[in-house]
């Protein structure tokens, strides 16, 4: 990423970047992560990624260039949507996705089942977790948080 400060360009290895909601692109080390940053439903109270941002994303376009990682905690319409996430694995096999659902026709996906599970590819390891998702009427919704170590930056 480029930011320009009186006149000068820097670029900045390390950033994050709000897609909308809790979704996010970071910038660790070079690696960049995608967590919960594609979805497009207008969910009440919560706002969806822009359009312009889904096709960047989708498209690899921008800073959504060479995605090494997609998590998806769980499947509510403000944290992804199916069809943009499968159209996003078909044009990236080389991204390693995580959720913890099947997304039908994507099957290049690695589903969360268990407790806890970690997942390493080189000097890169993602640990993942079952949690509870805030508020009673969603106790039963299959939902995961992570630690993300990169590098052996966390």
């Amino acid at each position: 990423m480029e930011t320009r400060f009186y006149g000068i360009i820097w670029h900045m290895e390390n950033y994050v970047l709000l897609t909308a909601n809790a979704g996010l692109l970071l910038c660790i080390n070079g690696k960049k992560i995608l967590i919960d940053a594609l979805h497009s439903e207008q969910a009440p109270g919560f706002s969806c990624v822009p359009a312009g941002m889904q096709q960047q994303i989708i498209h690899g376009d921008g800073d959504f260039d060479y995605i090494d990682y997609f998590i998806i905690t769980h499947n509510h319409p403000d944290h992804v949507s199916p069809v943009l996430a499968c159209n996003f694995a078909r044009l990236h096999p080389e991204t390693k996705i995580f959720a913890p659902m099947h997304i039908q026709n994507c099957e290049e996906m690695n589903i969360l089942s268990s407790a806890s599970e970690s997942f390493s590819f080189g000097s890169d390891t993602l640990y993942f977790r079952h949690t509870i998702h805030a508020g009673a009427e969603y106790r039963n919704v299959l939902n995961y948080s992570g630690i993300i170590d990169i590098d052996g930056t966390r």
